[in-house]
């Protein structure tokens, strides 16, 4: 599955259980996400050490994840973090 500009995915940071809403915005030509999503400042503190995430998202009716890390997250009147694109997917609905 491709990600376009406008799709909503739920990022996971390593460290934290809760789940942010973010938006792509835009998709680099080796397959990163970059993605605008409002975290607190916390979430910008612990990411330059534990930079892992997970990725989730519905296509075509399910709901998939997929591993991932921070690349850059750049924080202003809006945070944008840049995503290692997926390699693979997995149902996240399984156990």
């Amino acid at each position: 599955m491709g990600f376009v500009s406008g799709d909503n995915v739920l990022v996971e940071f390593s460290t934290f259980e809760d789940r942010f809403l973010g938006e792509v915005i835009a998709v680099t030509d080796s397959g990163d996400l970059v993605v605008s999503i409002a975290v607190p400042e916390t979430i910008l503190q612990r990411v330059e050490s534990h930079s892992f995430a997970v990725v989730r998202y519905v296509a075509q009716g399910r709901l998939l994840d997929f591993a991932s890390r921070v690349l850059a997250m750049h924080s202003g009147s809006v945070t944008m973090v840049t995503l290692k694109g997926p390699k693979s997917f997995c149902d996240a609905e399984v156990p």
